[in-house]
């Protein structure tokens, strides 16, 4: 049984994610733990179990256990099809809890004179493009884009066939409402190590390269969280 969303919001840490669900926990675990070693520990990550949960959150934290000591909140969703209708949803669930207010993704803002939190820095990011303010997609999107090289495996040519195989199940009359999630499992089903796998579990098999460039302004914005202590 799921915990109510009540329940997970309980803070630990000084530092805290808010992503959409489990896999893009385990993704962003799996990340920071590459890119932040040691530092990791101070940050927790709380998946919300859906996009739609993202404003519930937002209003819950400032009442829950803990948040007096809260330093940063980074908020991390998918674009989807709308990018600027992700960001205004996480603008507007911030200023309705008064909130410092990010204008743009990847920006960190600090707490001033019209919030009621005065120890808090917040940001946002938007998976695929993390700081692209148009770019529309999700997290498999990016996955897609930083896939490790393996051993034996001539990933360009094996991308060819997953693009070919999508391209011909959609001349048959079979669009596909989530294009990019049918692109990744056909590449991990042609694979080995990977065949079956979620996200999560592949970001833990090195599956993805978290020293791609795309990951910088992440990287950037998490570190400058970190440095509010």
């Amino acid at each position: 049984m799921k915990k109510p969303l009540k329940e997970k919001l309980q803070i630990e840490k000084k530092h805290i994610i808010l992503c959409e669900v489990m896999d893009d926990e385990r993704f962003l675990c799996n990340f920071l733990s590459y890119s932040l070693e040691d530092k990791f520990s101070a940050i927790q990550v709380i998946n919300v179990m859906g996009v739609e949960n993202i404003p519930e959150a937002i209003a819950l934290l400032p009442v829950a256990g803990g948040f007096e000591n809260l330093k940063s909140l980074v908020i991390v969703i998918d674009s989807d099809d709308n990018p600027q209708g992700a960001s205004e949803s996480i603008q507007r669930a911030l200023r309705e809890c008064k909130l410092p207010v990010p204008s743009r993704p990847c920006q960190l803002v600090h707490s001033d004179d019209s919030c009621d939190h005065t120890q808090l820095s917040v940001g946002y990011a938007l998976f695929p493009g993390l700081d692209q303010e148009c770019m529309p997609g999700a997290l498999e999107d990016l996955c897609l884009e930083i896939l490790s090289d393996r051993p034996n495996v001539n990933k360009n040519a094996l991308m060819d066939i997953v693009n070919e195989s999508i391209k011909k199940a959609e001349d048959l009359n079979r669009p596909f409402r989530c294009k990019h999630k049918n692109r990744l499992h056909t590449y991990f089903s042609l694979s080995n190590e990977f065949v079956g796998a979620k996200i999560g579990g592949a970001a833990g098999s090195n599956a993805f390269d978290f020293s791609a460039g795309v990951f910088a302004p992440l990287k950037d914005l998490i570190e400058r969280c970190l440095q509010n202590d």
